[in-house]
């Protein structure tokens, strides 16, 4: 027969037949679809700005302007230093 040693104050409880199972944990909420769709909008928004804006500043028209503008200065720093 085996023995076991039991602490003092410890009850037995016999075998009744049943196991109680614990309720599984709940799953967490789901982000919903909607805040992931405005992040990528939002994304997707700046970077359109952002090569909207590079486009726009290497567009001939505006290589030709700044081209004419550095012109323009180097011609009034050769008409200053002229009329001294």
């Amino acid at each position: 027969m085996r023995s076991t040693n039991q602490t003092p104050g410890a009850k037995v409880i016999p075998f009744q037949g049943e196991f109680y199972q614990t309720n599984p944990p709940e799953p967490e909420p789901q982000k919903p679809l909607t805040s992931l769709l405005l992040i990528a909008a939002v994304t997707l928004l700046g970077a359109g700005a952002a090569l909207g804006a590079t486009a726009a500043y290497n567009s001939p028209d505006q290589v030709e302007l700044r081209e004419l503008k550095a012109q323009s200065a180097q011609l009034n720093q050769v008409k200053d230093n002229l009329c001294k």
